[in-house]
């Protein structure tokens, strides 16, 4: 059951799982001789099989239980992250602002947060995409000013 538990702690939601199945298969060859030598004391045969097969259901039981906690804790942090980067756009995008402005506002807090090396914000202007601001464009002319609809 060690095994099971300890996966708890991991970011990978079959680790349990897996560790459930390795451990149930040890049990079921390493257990085949404990029945026996137990057998050989007076213990019945037939109680020390479904104690085996409990043990491997109840560890198979908290390796699902397991997976479900994993994956609903690495949801619980992605949406944490998600909303943690709403309210910086948030904050960065108070009061009247120029569309440059804000493209520039937009940037300086997304290239950050995503960890990206380059950014550009395009604004809608009639029929075209118009490029309002860029973040670490190599060349300027490397991504065209504006983009025809369609």
């Amino acid at each position: 059951m060690l095994p099971v538990v300890l996966c708890m702690w991991l970011d990978r939601p079959l680790s349990p799982v897996w560790a459930a199945v390795v451990s149930s298969i040890r049990q079921l060859m390493i257990g085949g001789y404990d029945v026996f030598s137990v057998a050989e004391l007076g213990a019945n045969h037939d109680i020390l099989q479904l104690n085996h097969a409990m043990g491997i259901f109840v560890l198979l039981v908290l390796a699902a239980v397991a997976h479900l906690y994993i994956k609903s804790r690495l949801a619980v942090q992605r949406t944490a992250w998600l909303q943690q980067g709403v309210v910086q756009m948030n904050l960065q995008l108070r009061g009247d602002q120029s569309p440059a402005s804000i493209g520039v506002s937009i940037l300086r807090t997304l290239v950050p947060y995503l960890d990206a090396k380059v950014g550009l914000v395009y604004a809608l202007d009639n029929e075209a995409l118009l490029r309002v601001a860029s973040w670490a464009l190599p060349d300027e002319n490397g991504a065209p000013k504006w983009i025809a609809r369609g």
